[in-house]
């Protein structure tokens, strides 16, 4: 029997939340993966399903690799001058 992932086991690979993994099926990032049958109707990843998710994550990653970016500057609004 081939091995199955859940949704939250795919989502902590690819270091995200398991709303931002269905936000990425919803717009077609990553594939949607069979729903289990029963009461829940949890989602149930292949390995060839997480392996193009954590693929996908990985390519974000690279995108927006945050900590290459410089210190915020802050916008000012909300705070106070002192003379």
């Amino acid at each position: 029997m081939e091995q199955r992932y859940t949704m939250g086991q795919v989502a902590k690979d690819a270091g995200v939340g398991k709303n931002t993994l269905a936000k990425w099926e919803q717009a077609n990032h990553v594939p949607a993966p069979k729903r289990e049958r029963g009461g829940n109707h949890a989602r149930s990843y292949t390995a060839e399903e997480r392996a193009k998710v954590l693929e996908y994550a990985a390519c974000r990653k690279q995108l927006v690799d945050v900590s290459s970016l410089p210190p915020r500057a802050t916008s000012g609004v909300g705070e106070q001058k002192t003379a």
